[in-house]
């Protein structure tokens, strides 16, 4: 087990990890960025505060990515159950990885719409006033 406390570190300990637990999250802080783990395809536990994260906590849960725990006690049993299974750690870090992945790209996508509204809206406007 490693226990990390830092900024700049943990994407590469993710690699590290056969499971990760996102901290920040079993006490109202707003928890921390469970997507980076997700990214490498780690399944992922984290408390019930996420308030930081919600969209991202409530998109891993909903795939099987990642699991809410409630305390110690449950961050114990959920830890112990996933490092007992290679196959649930690999089918929940794959379902997380690609509910990520699935999302990727929605800046652009924005970007790409305002320039269109933005350069129709121009246009409107020009053909309005060569009339």
């Amino acid at each position: 087990m490693i226990i990390l406390d830092t900024v700049g570190e943990l994407g590469e300990l993710y690699r590290l990890a056969e499971v990760v637990f996102v901290g920040g999250s079993l006490v109202p802080m707003g928890g921390h960025n469970m997507l980076e783990p997700a990214l490498r395809r780690k399944p992922t536990l984290y408390g019930p505060h996420t308030s930081n994260f919600r969209d991202s906590a409530q998109l891993l849960e909903s795939v099987g990515g990642a699991v809410v725990i409630k305390n110690g006690d449950g961050l114990e049993s959920e830890m112990a159950r996933l490092l007992e299974s290679p196959e649930l750690r690999r089918r929940m870090g794959e379902a997380a990885f690609a509910a990520v992945a699935a999302r990727q790209g929605a800046v652009k996508r924005t970007l790409d719409l305002v320039e269109r509204l933005l350069t129709d809206g121009e246009a409107g406007r020009a053909s309005a006033r060569s009339r």
